[in-house]
């Protein structure tokens, strides 16, 4: 299973957002039921974020 979970931030708050996301992916990365995940930042609009999750299964997900 993927999840895509949007973001908008605002300009001044890009770079702080990606630090925050990078030790959430320490705690993603630690779960036994996370496959992988990704944070993109948009380079024509570049306050939008995309975060890509793989996760094995639904429940684990939840």
């Amino acid at each position: 299973m993927v999840e895509y979970i949007r973001y908008r931030m605002p300009p001044d708050e890009g770079e702080r957002f990606v630090a925050v996301y990078e030790r959430a992916g320490e705690i993603l990365a630690r779960s036994a039921h996370c496959r992988g995940w990704e944070l993109r930042r948009g380079v024509e609009e570049p306050e939008q974020f995309v975060v890509r999750i793989e996760w094995d299964s639904q429940a684990g997900h939840e």
